[in-house]
């Protein structure tokens, strides 16, 4: 039932209560005689769950003449949380004032599950609580009874009959007292939820014994101990300061976080690497109690405001976490200086069993958040995730198709089970199991984002939208099956050109039928690189559907794509395997035609030390680095959004702080933006979950709060120009074997440490004429069996307006009926030696006028394989220059070619130009 009321609504007169309990879900009780709603909006709801504080129209309960006689008392009250486990928000939950209005007690409910008591001029605050969990339906909430409790003595809050928090202190004087629920004043929205009834009743004089510490006797034990020495009553009320990040705060609001995520294994039973959490947690807190660290202040002011996030104009830089229900933590994560946070919102969240939009995730999270966020300057990264919901599912069983990585297995059981569950199905891969060009999902998708979009649209946070969550696609339905052979037809026109390109004898365009067997085959390659071409367009047909429906129901906002970085393969799988088939295939994703629709670069990468087969060094970055030039090269004016940044590992052998300082200058050097780190969700329990790793946690926000205070150097850097371009063919990679991607890893891994500059080019670049020999000054072609066949004649295009061509391998072996002849001014073997690689690149970049501007060696001369450098411009002319080294050990480096060298951490001058570095050390200077 809903009442239209004014901004706060007294429904009646004051009147004696009565002792029989209140039942808040009762509109005549809730609108009878000494209770009162009221709320900013002038609008309340009550209906059989009680009383809504929820957003928009937060609202308060006032209790008159409750009487107190000096007797023992106990105030029992049923409160349903919004959001349980994940997204609980600071606000008060039940207040006792007297008759001038001066609270005698008052119980707050505190980040996710704690509750604060204050009484008698004191405060106190409890350990988390383990509640339910309550996300997406009305149907699952979570009623529990809380009582406060006066006795002689003191007060406490009572759950299941133990105490969860007590102070001492005298019984209030008798007398007549008002109690308050929910929203208190105009400086709060209350705990949010709903509650449904409340009663004082006589108590005993004694209070329950306390609740035992969850978990096992001795980490528990540890993590009290720990609680005690930092977690104090004032843990939401710490002022923060977004322009300048001090170190101090932020290992305070790390260890606050982490302690949460222990006590929430604790409470959830998850044991897995819980010695190395506490371990690492504990001397993390015995050097701040000890005072060893420096108080480093980081100013990160002056940067653009986020409504012009990765957009021209914007110079800011952006880090933060990604997970469920972050606005908990709000006032830690600012201070741990992160300044963007991004979650998701999918269609089961909002559309009813029948498809029918509701507010049911909107009201209870998303909204809430999103004030929270503002507050503390952190912007919003929302991920509309379209998975398909259980309604239209129901109608297309076809489409449940394939799913790994619900981590109740071993990899290689789920790989087995998801192609035994294959069996039967039509499409649908990974999380999003549809077909995407069915107009009934597609009406789904317009149906959840307008509705969606109209509530987040003009909140001040929300920066980006990004159209999907580790996106593949596998789709043989009928209807997929009509738009290949619609696409079969504009390219071939009959089925005898299609038989003489295929190698096969359809009668008709119409009798060809792609099933899974088929497209897995690589040995056709002209079958399967046309699907892969008829993919890809109908991917991109469905994100430019959602990035359309997107700007016209919130323009202004950009989008991105969280796509997989699976663009060079997977070439640590053997080719036919499961996992390859599963992770690499004609997954309907075009990197090319995605950054230039969308108006950021998204992504979902890694570099966590599981890819480095080479052994010689302390970071896998590379691969990810030639990822990151190949999607800059599309679009050098765009910037990358990495919004689920997988560059570490929490659990043991966990990445190690140093490491992930490097990793995270090394993005942002080749063109990273922003990143949200995957996960931060205390007691999550995933191996990847950060808040429970405290130095890691540390770590991660205090180096992107270096970052954004060294924002102009780092600009610099990542808009160097790259004028040694490197070829990549799509086609060759897809079916040409393993042999162009590996040659394109190893040859960029070694171009790292070289010096040079490269940019890897796709060949339909050059085919297109987006880059010509006026972008590049050389151009090299690594062993590419079966380019396009468009690409022999790019490239002598390329030649004939003056680029240089070298060709290190083979060239078009596999590319028949095509004039493969180009112009290459050298041909070499390719080596297997990265070493002799090195060697080549830095050969080739002196002999085109291609070499740094400073070098950097060891003490003799000689390049050092794992030592990486750039140098940038800045706006005034000076040159600023990177170093960051991965070879493993600490190295002596000699730099030649400048005159002076300034450190821009200390201002001072580096004498001679030498400098030392550690395994994962970094160095940033000005340089003359």
């Amino acid at each position: 039932m809903f009442r239209t009321c004014l901004a706060v609504l007294i429904l009646s007169a004051a009147a004696a209560l009565s002792a029989a309990p209140l039942d808040l879900t009762d509109p005549a009780v809730t609108g009878g005689k000494g209770v009162s709603l009221f709320n900013r909006t002038g609008r309340v709801k009550v209906d059989r769950l009680g009383v809504w504080n929820v957003w928009p129209d937060y609202t308060g309960i006032r209790v008159d003449e409750v009487e107190l006689d000096g007797a023992p008392a106990d105030f029992e009250f049923t409160f349903s949380p919004a959001d349980t486990a994940l997204a609980w928000l600071d606000g008060h939950l039940f207040s006792l004032a007297d008759a001038s209005g001066n609270e005698v007690l008052r119980l707050d409910m505190v980040r996710r599950g704690r509750f604060r008591l204050a009484f008698a001029g004191n405060k106190a605050v409890s350990r988390p609580q383990k509640w339910d969990c309550t996300v997406v339906n009305w149907d699952n909430l979570a009623p529990r009874k809380l009582t406060v409790r006066l006795a002689p003595g003191g007060a406490a809050l009572l759950m299941d009959g133990r105490t969860v928090v007590k102070l001492d202190g005298p019984m209030p004087a008798p007398g007549s007292y008002r109690a308050f629920l929910g929203q208190k004043d105009d400086a709060g929205r209350g705990a949010l939820g709903w509650y449904s009834s409340f009663e004082r009743k006589p108590a005993p004089a004694e209070f329950p014994e306390p609740q035992p510490l969850p978990g096992k006797p001795e980490w528990s034990a540890r993590v009290d101990a720990l609680e005690r020495l930092f977690i104090t009553p004032e843990m939401d009320q710490i002022p923060f300061d977004k322009d300048r990040i001090r170190a101090k705060d932020a290992r305070i609001a790390a260890i606050y976080i982490a302690v949460d995520g222990l006590w929430y294994r604790l409470l959830r039973g998850l044991t897995p690497g819980f010695e190395f959490f506490l371990d690492e947690l504990e001397k993390l807190a015995a050097a701040v109690r000890a005072g060893e660290l420096p108080d480093e202040v980081y100013q990160v002011g002056g940067g653009t405001p986020p409504d012009r996030f990765l957009t021209p104009g914007d110079t800011d830089f952006y880090y933060g976490d990604c997970g469920w229900g972050l606005a908990a933590y709000a006032p830690e994560l600012a201070r741990l200086g992160v300044n963007l946070v991004s979650e998701h919102i999918w269609p089961e969240a909002v559309l009813d069993a029948q498809g029918k939009p509701r507010d049911v995730m909107l009201i209870r999270r998303t909204m809430p958040q999103l004030e929270e966020f503002e507050k503390y300057n952190i912007a919003f990264d929302l991920m509309i995730a379209p998975y398909t919901p259980n309604c239209l599912l129901k109608k297309h069983p076809e489409w449940e198709g394939a799913f790994f990585g619900l981590g109740t297995e071993s990899e290689a059981e789920n790989l087995k089970r998801q192609t035994e569950e294959w069996k039967g199905r039509q499409a649908g891969h990974g999380f999003l199991k549809a077909s995407v060009i069915a107009p009934d999902y597609r009406e789904m998708c317009r149906t959840f984002l307008e509705y969606l979009l109209a509530f987040v649209r003009n909140s001040r946070m929300l920066v980006a939208i990004d159209l999907a969550n580790e996106v593949q696609l596998e789709d043989y339905s009928p209807l997929m099956q009509q738009y290949f052979r619609d696409w079969l037809r504009r390219k071939y026109g009959s089925a005898e050109k299609l038989n003489a390109a295929w190698r096969s004898n359809y009668a008709s365009i119409d009798d060809v039928l792609m099933v899974r067997p088929l497209v897995f085959d690589r040995t056709h390659p002209v079958r399967f690189w046309d699907w892969v071409l008829c993919n890809r367009e109908a991917g991109t047909g469905h994100f430019r559907f959602l990035h359309e429906l997107c700007r016209r129901n919130a323009p202004g906002v950009p989008t991105h794509v969280k796509h997989l970085p699976h663009e060079f393969g997977t070439p640590w799988y053997e080719m036919g395997s499961n996992a390859r088939n599963f992770y690499d295939y004609a997954d309907g994703i075009d990197r090319k035609a995605l950054a230039g629709l969308t108006e950021i670069i998204g992504t979902d990468s890694w570099a966590d030390n599981a890819h480095d087969e080479s052994g010689r060094l302390s970071s896998d970055v590379p691969m990810q680095s030639a990822y990151f030039s190949l999607l800059r090269s599309y679009q050098p004016e765009k910037w990358i959004f990495d919004s689920e940044w997988h560059i570490l590992r929490c659990d043991p052998p966990a990445t190690p702080p140093a490491c992930l300082d490097m990793v995270m200058q090394q993005n942002a050097v080749h063109g990273l933006r922003a990143g949200t780190f995957w996960l931060v969700c205390p007691g999550n329990g995933q191996h990847l979950e950060l808040s429970s790793t405290a130095p890691l946690m540390l770590q991660s926000g205090l180096t992107g709060a270096k970052i954004r205070s060294k924002r102009e150097y780092f600009n610099a850097l990542a808009s160097r120009p790259r004028r040694f371009g490197v070829l990549y063919s799509p086609k060759s990679r897809y079916v040409g074997g393993d042999l162009h991607s590996l040659r394109l890893l190893r040859y960029f891994e070694a171009g790292m440490f070289s010096g040079a500059e490269l940019r890897i080019v796709d060949e339909r670049q050059l085919i297109g004429g987006e880059v010509t020999a006026r972008d590049l000054d050389l151009l090299v072609v690594l062993d590419t069996p079966l380019p396009m066949e468009e690409t022999p004649a790019a490239l002598r295009k390329f030649a004939a307006d003056g680029g240089k061509l070298i060709l290190y391998g083979d060239f078009a072996t596999r590319l028949a009926d095509v004039d493969t002849a180009v112009p290459f001014l050298r041909r070499e073997r390719a080596t297997p030696s990265q070493d002799e690689w090195l060697r080549r690149i830095r050969r080739d970049a002196a002999e085109f006028g291609l070499a740094a501007p400073v070098d950097v060696t060891d003490e003799q001369g000689r390049p050092v394989y794992g030592v990486e450098w750039h140098v940038g411009r800045l706006a005034d002319g000076r040159r600023v220059l990177y170093i960051a080294n991965m070879s493993k050990e600490t190295r002596k480096l000699k730099l030649s070619g400048i005159t002076g060298l300034i450190d821009t951490d200390t201002g001072k001058a580096v004498p001679a130009g030498n400098i030392e570095l550690p395994n994962w050390g970094t160095f940033i200077g000005i340089c003359r």
